[in-house]
């Protein structure tokens, strides 16, 4: 059992940095991005190294690593009335879990959907923003157990990301403060000719104005 609960834990730290609403958008809730956001993105983060941070503080009887997929880029669009569409993103580790019966190994896979909602200034270089799609689905398996699910977006589990921003000359930093031991997880992107999103992930929302 508290194997099960340590895997499930580890599943939401996996999913936290990459699914981060604060809350469902609500229509009354109006703001514009910063100007120097508009347009599309692409990139990727420092995501893996934070997950490690956190890693290096788990119980001497548990061994987690990290992997990220080879070639994985976050893509970003947003527009000029601040909607957003963010691409998906996957995170794996694995996991052993030593006790007096020998160890387990457990494999967890995270995948994101794809998200869309709304960003916008929300004072000095702090971001604000709400979701209208977007969770993590998680798999599990291995040692003794196989099981899958999704997992909820951080404001949902009662954390509201603090994010900022610094644009530069065609790039774009976004910190996302995490509690730590995780910490700031930073994605580092730089402007791309809106052509160049995939094509899935413009379907996912109308074109910007």
């Amino acid at each position: 059992m508290r194997k099960n609960r340590f895997y499930l834990a580890l599943a939401a730290v996996l999913a936290a940095p990459m699914v981060q609403a604060q809350a469902p958008c609500d229509p009354a809730v109006t703001g514009a991005p910063p100007a120097c956001m508009v347009g599309a993105w692409a990139g990727d983060s420092d995501m893996a190294a934070r997950l490690e941070a956190f890693f290096a503080t788990l119980p001497e009887d548990v061994r987690a690593m990290v992997t990220t997929p080879a070639g994985q880029s976050l893509f970003l669009q947003v527009g000029a009335a601040g909607q957003y569409v963010a691409s998906p993103l996957n995170q794996s580790a694995e996991a052993v879990f030593s006790g007096d019966a020998g160890s387990a190994a457990m494999q967890i896979d995270v995948t994101t959907t794809g998200s869309t909602g709304r960003i916008y200034a929300a004072g000095a270089d702090r971001l604000s923003f709400c979701a209208a799609t977007g969770m993590a689905n998680f798999t599990m398996s291995g040692g003794g157990m196989s099981e899958s699910g999704s997992v909820p977006a951080m404001g949902a589990m009662g954390v509201a990301p603090v994010m900022r921003y610094a644009c530069g000359d065609g790039t774009l930093r976004i910190m996302v403060d995490t509690p730590p031991p995780m910490g700031t997880v930073t994605y580092d992107l730089r402007r791309i000719d809106e052509a160049a999103l995939p094509a899935a992930l413009r379907g996912l929302l109308p074109a910007a104005p």
